[in-house]
C-alpha cells in the first residue's frame, strides 16, 4: 500500500523527499525553504512538527520496494506506477486546505479547544451546569474562564459557534461534514473516535486532516469577530522567530547586513541567512535594498537557462565579489518573478 508521501513526491524532483522530511517538522534551512518554494511546498512547513523519522524512513523505503519510487543518486522519484497511486491519492483522499496557518496556529491544540467549546456550548444551551467536560486540558478552561469574567456569555459563544461551524460545515461534502459532528461531544451526545469515524470512503488519516480542516476554518472565521480574540489568543503561534523579525526591521530601515550582524553580535553569515529567509517567507521584502540593478544586470548576464539548479561555485569562478546571499536572493526574485 503506496504511503500518505507519495502526495509530495515527483517523478523529475528527486530532492523533495529530504525537502519534506526537513520542511514538515519545522527544522528547515534557508536551503530547504528555497527549494520548498520551487516545488511548490512552502506552505507546508511545520504541518507534522512531531514526524516520526524511523516511520518516514520505513514508509519510503516500503514505497521503494513496491516500486513506487526509485532511488539515483541519493534522490528519490516516483516510478509510473507511484504517478498513478499519486493521481490517485490526490483525487481521493483528502488534503489540508490551509497548511500555511501551522506556522501561525497550535493546530492540535486548536482542534480540541473547538470541541471543547461545543460541549460547553451546548450543555449550556440546555441549562446543565452538571456534566463531565471531555478534555483534561486545564489550559482550555482557564481560557474560557478568563474570556467569560471580562463579560462575555455562554450565549455569545453559543451563537459565534452555531453561525461560524454550521457555515463551515455546510460548505463541506456531506459526508466530511457528518464525519466531523460524529466526533463532537455534546448534551447527551458522545462523540465518535476517530477509528469509529473512518469508514466508507474516509480512512483514518482523512478523519485527522478533515478535523484539522474545519478546525482551521473555523479560525479563520473567527478572526473577523472581535470577542473571540481572548479564545484564540493562547493558540496563537509567531509566524517568522524573534531574530529574523529583528533583522528584518534592520533591513527595512536601511542598515547593510554587516552593520546588523555587527550592531547583534551576530555572525555575518548568520544574519544574511536571515536575510534570504525572510526573502522567502515573504514575498514583499525588500529585496532591492540587498541587490542593487547593477549585480541583477550582471546576474541576469552570468546565469544559465536552469538558473534555479545554478550552483554558487560556478558563479564565484567567475566573478568572487559575488556574495552568496546576492546570489540567492537573485534566485528567489527572478522565480518569484516569473512564476507569482
Amino acid at each position: 500500500m503506496a504511503s500518505a508521501w507519495l502526495f509530495f513526491f515527483s517523478a523529475d524532483q528527486g530532492r523533495r523527499p529530504a525537502v519534506i522530511r526537513k520542511l514538515v517538522r519545522n527544522q528547515a534551512t534557508s536551503s530547504t525553504l528555497f527549494w520548498a518554494m520551487v516545488y511548490g511546498l512552502l506552505d507546508w512547513e511545520n504541518t507534522i512538527p512531531h514526524l516520526n523519522e524511523p516511520q518516514f524512513t520505513a514508509a519510503l523505503q516500503q514505497d521503494q520496494q513496491e516500486g513506487l519510487v526509485r532511488s539515483q543518486d541519493g534522490e528519490l522519484f516516483l516510478t509510473p506506477e507511484g504517478a498513478r497511486q499519486r493521481q490517485e491519492m490526490v483525487a481521493h483522499r483528502l488534503a489540508l486546505t490551509t497548511p500555511r496557518l501551522f506556522r501561525q496556529v497550535a493546530v492540535a491544540d486548536w482542534v480540541q479547544m473547538v470541541r471543547f467549546l461545543v460541549q460547553v456550548a451546548s450543555e449550556a444551551s440546555y441549562h446543565n451546569a452538571k456534566y463531565v467536560v471531555a478534555t483534561e486540558r486545564l489550559q482550555f478552561k482557564v481560557t474560557l474562564k478568563r474570556w467569560l469574567r471580562a463579560g462575555h456569555s455562554l450565549a455569545e459563544l453559543r451563537d459565534a459557534l452555531s453561525g461560524s461551524l454550521a457555515a463551515v460545515l455546510k460548505a463541506m461534502p456531506a459526508n466530511q461534514a457528518d464525519c466531523y459532528a460524529q466526533g463532537l461531544v455534546g448534551h447527551g451526545y458522545y462523540g465518535h473516535t476517530t477509528a469509529q469515524r473512518a469508514t466508507g470512503q474516509l480512512t483514518v488519516q482523512d478523519v485527522q486532516v478533515n478535523d484539522q480542516n474545519v478546525a482551521l476554518a473555523v479560525w479563520q472565521k473567527w478572526q473577523r469577530w472581535p470577542a473571540g480574540a481572548a479564545l484564540m489568543t493562547p493558540f496563537r503561534r509567531p509566524e517568522l522567530a524573534p531574530s529574523l523579525v529583528t533583522t528584518g526591521k534592520m533591513i527595512a530601515a536601511g542598515m547593510a547586513l554587516p552593520t546588523i550582524a555587527q550592531r547583534r553580535h551576530l555572525k555575518l553569515s548568520t544574519v544574511a541567512d536571515h536575510a534570504v529567509m525572510l526573502a522567502l517567507y515573504r514575498p514583499e521584502f525588500p529585496v532591492a535594498r540587498l541587490l542593487s540593478p547593477a549585480r541583477i544586470a550582471q546576474l541576469d548576464q552570468l546565469a544559465p537557462t536552469d538558473y534555479v539548479h545554478w550552483a554558487y561555485r560556478d558563479v564565484v569562478a567567475t566573478d568572487a565579489a559575488i556574495t552568496f546571499p546576492e546570489f540567492r536572493l537573485y534566485q528567489i526574485r527572478r522565480w518569484r518573478h516569473e512564476h507569482e
